[in-house]
């Protein structure tokens, strides 16, 4: 068991003992930051852009239907396709630079790293038909659409503390605030996503 002392910020000293948390709070020693975010920080959107874009996750092989004749041609390509794709793009996450205590951000579906989380399956198994001298492609589109906002619940510092007996004290002392809104993101996030095929000329 680990023993910690509590200074308040109105200077009372309690002693609290406890392994990991204790009273909802936690003395982190190498932190004196006034906020911290954590992994039950939760993003939430306060701003988002009125247009969408489409972001074409994939793009298959083209047909071409032969030129000079007057008989369009019946396409299928017939096959299976999955491709994974991050849930957002060009994120700017916490660019206040407020610490982070915790295994990885998962405020917006995605990682620290901003991984492929998600995937999408698609069976091209219909016809469409395209007139001499057009092209087809199958695709698969990720709809985004451009989101700003804040984070909700951080951990607070609200004293002091030390951690072990003879150890220096310092505003070590933080306690979890579920309703304390701070730092920022931006990003391009899913809002759909569909299949289809690209025909051109």
């Amino acid at each position: 068991m680990t023993s910690f002392a509590k200074f308040t910020l109105g200077g009372a000293l309690g002693l609290v003992l406890a392994s990991g948390l204790a009273e909802a709070g936690e003395c982190f020693q190498n932190h004196t930051e006034p906020v911290i975010l954590g992994d039950g920080s939760k993003a939430f959107a306060t701003q988002q852009a009125r247009d969408t874009w489409q972001d074409w996750i994939w793009r298959g092989p083209i047909f071409r239907c032969p030129g000079g004749g007057t008989i369009d041609c019946t396409y299928r390509w017939g096959e299976s396709k999955t491709t994974g794709y991050g849930w957002s793009v060009g994120v700017n996450l916490n660019p206040e630079k407020l610490p982070f205590i915790g295994k990885y951000l998962s405020i917006l579906g995605v990682d620290g790293n901003y991984s492929q989380d998600h995937s999408m399956t698609t069976s091209y198994n219909w016809d469409i038909r395209i007139s001499p001298g057009w092209a087809a492609q199958p695709i698969q589109v990720v709809e985004r659409r451009w989101k700003s906002g804040q984070f909700r619940g951080a951990w607070v510092r609200t004293g002091n503390c030390s951690v072990g007996v003879g150890d220096p004290v310092g505003p070590h002392w933080y306690e979890w605030d579920g309703n304390r809104v701070s730092s920022s993101w931006s990003g391009n996030l899913e809002v759909s996503r569909f299949a289809s095929y690209h025909v051109y000329q």
